[in-house]
């Protein structure tokens, strides 16, 4: 498998995104993977400037990326194309990435003491999560908004179903 290009050294804060996306087959490379990582060196990148500062940091990087992207010889292994498209909804997408930070930093904390012998896995994809499995059984643990478990379980716990 041929090496791939070296970005430049303006995009080189994306090298994270491009390693995880190395591991995925092209057919998994798509709007349906995990962006978590992708969006935070986003936000990572325009941190500390105002908001119209930061959409043109990343509408310049979107420039250098499709500069680069067209330079003959580059070998990508579709994470920076895949980039290169994601980018498109700029100047909105850092709008929605701001407004995304803000709500995660909303969510309520739980806490839970297991046992010294559960078994605990840090799972990847729809918003992160654990598994835990201890005396044969597997519990998963999933964060939420307050409002979301209170709405469609508060019928259920009226017995109206």
């Amino acid at each position: 498998m041929p090496r791939l290009s070296s970005l430049p050294e303006e995009l080189r804060y994306l090298e994270p995104f491009r390693k995880q996306v190395a591991k995925l087959k092209p057919e998994e490379i798509d709007e349906s993977m995990d962006l978590s990582r992708l969006n935070k060196l986003l936000l990572k990148c325009i941190e500390g400037i105002p908001v119209a500062a930061g959409k043109n940091k990343l509408e310049e990087d979107s420039v250098n990326l499709e500069r680069w992207l067209a330079t003959p010889g580059i070998n990508d292994n579709g994470g920076m194309t895949f980039l290169h498209g994601y980018l498109m909804a700029l100047p909105e997408l850092v709008d929605r990435l701001i407004a995304e930070k803000n709500k995660s930093c909303e969510m309520d904390e739980v806490e839970m003491e297991l046992p010294p012998e559960a078994k605990v896995k840090k799972r990847l994809g729809g918003g992160g999560g654990w598994q835990v499995n201890w005396l044969r059984a597997n519990f998963f643990v999933f964060p939420t908004f307050q409002n979301f478990f209170n709405s469609p379980f508060s019928n259920w716990r009226r017995g109206n179903r």
